[in-house]
This record gives structure tokens, sequence and C-alpha cells, in this order.
């Protein structure tokens, strides 16, 4: 299945084909508390959002590129620096 064609199905197909074939990739905890799912379908990714409690929104993201990935990109340099930096401290 391609990206439009997952965007145009109703809501509940898109949810089914979402939790049939999805793999887990990464998430990202924003400056409002607000935790973002990413997920590979296919070959687009998904978006999903919810509270630090687990309570999902229902509105789903799918796309293929642009600044919903490229935050998740900025995660795992920030991650890798924390780390580098951690590393650095500790054999001083």
């Amino acid at each position: 299945m391609r990206l439009n064609d997952f965007l145009g199905l109703r809501t509940e197909k898109q949810y089914e084909e979402f939790w049939e074939y999805c793999k887990f990739i990464e998430h990202h905890i924003d400056a409002e508390k607000v935790k973002h799912h990413l997920y590979a379908v296919h070959n687009f990714y998904v978006e999903l959002t919810s509270d630090l409690h687990g309570n999902l929104n229902p509105c789903i993201h799918a796309f293929t590129d642009g600044a919903r990935l490229e935050k998740y990109m900025k995660t795992d340099i920030d991650y890798i620096r924390k780390i580098l930096r951690d590393n650095s401290a500790g054999n001083r």
C-alpha cells in the first residue's frame, strides 16, 4: 500500500492497516510533554501522539519525510551527544 492509498482510507480502516503492519521505530517527548510515537507502515511513516499517561490522540499522521521525521533524527543526535558527554566526563 502506498501513502496516498492509506490516506484515502476511512479512519477505522487506517487503524486496521496500521495495527496489522506497523513496526515501532522511536518516540519523542516535546516541550509540551506530548509523546510522539513513530512507526513504519509499508513504505511510509505514521506518527501517533499521546499524553505521558499513554492516552492516545485518535489522529493519525502519515508521511514519508519532512519536519515530522526530522524531530526523531534530532532526538537521536541529542541522545548520542549526551552519551558522549557523559562518557567524556567520566574519563576525566
